[in-house]
């Protein structure tokens, strides 16, 4: 972590998710909005901004723009309340449907520009219930920049059937890699979903898993504290909830002192793509020939992918930037973790900015080691 600022062990959203519909108006009562926070009880630790969910549409001309002053306006009325507490800035995933022709770096440009907005106001980050890789990634890049802590949910109950489900140990294993300060667990609250996935993010973290879920009104106070106490015996480190209620949290600390820690799978290097995880045993890797960069490289790469091949890693060759922005649009047909040789450090960095995943870097290139192993950290990479 980058500062000194202490992680809560447990933390209150204020509940309130804001459209930009109530944000245009001009009459907006933000005051009276802010000062619900009074209600926080005065044994939680930080709280949490409200929940925006921002089109791309409305960062143009955000100075001037009606809806991020109002914005402003609620994050400087929320620091105001918080009093002693921490506030941790809330950022959700931007919406950009439709929007075909955003890069990743135009999506990492985009949340740099909230994170900008909030800095001044929170001692914390948290990209919050997010649902795609590339947000979870660029939101750890932007609020990087700011020196604080950064922590990402992602969003355990998504439809199933949708295309965009994202697999929580693969996020928790590229959140990590990039320097994220807490991984956590949202969504509605269902007792299994959270309980099979904390216990096998558990085994492989390396730094907090904040547990998350959002209890509607019907749970009571002796069912959220019975269920959280569950939690925190099997792992969770940091707590947050949606709901004001009366939590025993001396007890609920003393249960996390009496965790005892899993086993970590030391004996393995650990990878991820989207939604992929990769296991390897360092002593019988075996990686794929150098292949170059191509406009169309479905037939190479379904090749060294397949299980005949006998590979682990495919190894790809970047000559330059536009090899990595073209492997960056092929990149999805490979069905293993991937290595990058180049002797470009700006093209092998733009090629490990581009990959949404941990990519392997090969160090037996001309490029400085102290260069890549900057580059790993930043990135997520493991050098090899």
């Amino acid at each position: 972590m980058d500062s000194d600022t202490k992680l809560p062990f447990l933390i209150y959203g204020a509940g309130m998710n804001f459209s930009e519909f109530d944000l245009s108006n001009s009459d907006f009562d933000y005051i009276n909005k802010a000062s619900a926070t009074e209600r926080i009880t005065s044994d939680c630790d930080a709280i949490l901004t409200p929940s925006v969910k921002f089109s791309y549409n409305s960062f143009y001309d955000i100075d001037n723009n009606i809806i991020f002053k109002n914005y402003k306006s609620i994050i400087q009325a929320f620091k105001s309340y918080a009093m002693d507490k921490l506030v941790g800035g809330c950022i959700s995933s931007i919406d950009i449907d439709g929007e075909e022709e955003i890069n990743f770096s135009s999506l990492i440009s985009l949340y740099k520009k909230l994170a900008e907005l909030l800095d001044p106001f929170v001692d914390f980050f948290i990209g919050y219930n997010l649902k795609k890789i590339s947000d979870l990634r660029a939101i750890i890049l932007a609020c990087k920049k700011f020196k604080k802590p950064v922590f990402v949910t992602v969003d355990l109950t998504q439809d199933e059937t949708s295309a965009e489900v994202i697999n929580p140990l693969s996020a928790m294993i590229i959140s990590q890699s990039m320097g994220a300060d807490a991984f956590g667990l949202s969504g509605e609250f269902d007792f299994d979903l959270f309980k099979n996935n904390l216990i096998e993010c558990k085994g492989y973290s390396k730094i907090p898993i904040l547990i998350y879920p959002e209890f509607n009104q019907n749970y009571n106070s002796d069912f959220i504290e019975n269920n959280l106490h569950f939690l925190i015996k099997n792992g969770a480190d940091l707590i947050g909830i949606n709901k004001i209620c009366n939590l025993n949290i001396p007890a609920l600390i003393q249960e996390k002192s009496q965790y005892e820690s899993l086993v970590h799978h030391d004996d393995v290097i650990i990878s991820a793509y989207q939604n992929n995880v990769f296991f390897l045993t360092p002593d019988w890797i075996e990686i794929s020939p150098l292949i170059k960069v191509g406009y169309d490289m479905s037939d190479e790469l379904l090749k060294y992918s397949s299980d005949d091949s006998g590979y682990d890693i495919i190894n790809v060759f970047i000559d330059n930037v536009d090899d990595a922005v073209s492997f960056s649009e092929n990149q999805h047909m490979s069905d293993l973790p991937i290595m990058f040789t180049s002797s470009d450090e700006v093209a092998l960095k733009t090629a490990l900015l581009l990959y949404q995943g941990t990519a392997f870097v090969d160090s037996s290139m001309n490029i400085d080691e102290s260069i890549l192993k900057k580059a790993a950290k930043k990135y997520g990479s493991i050098i090899y």
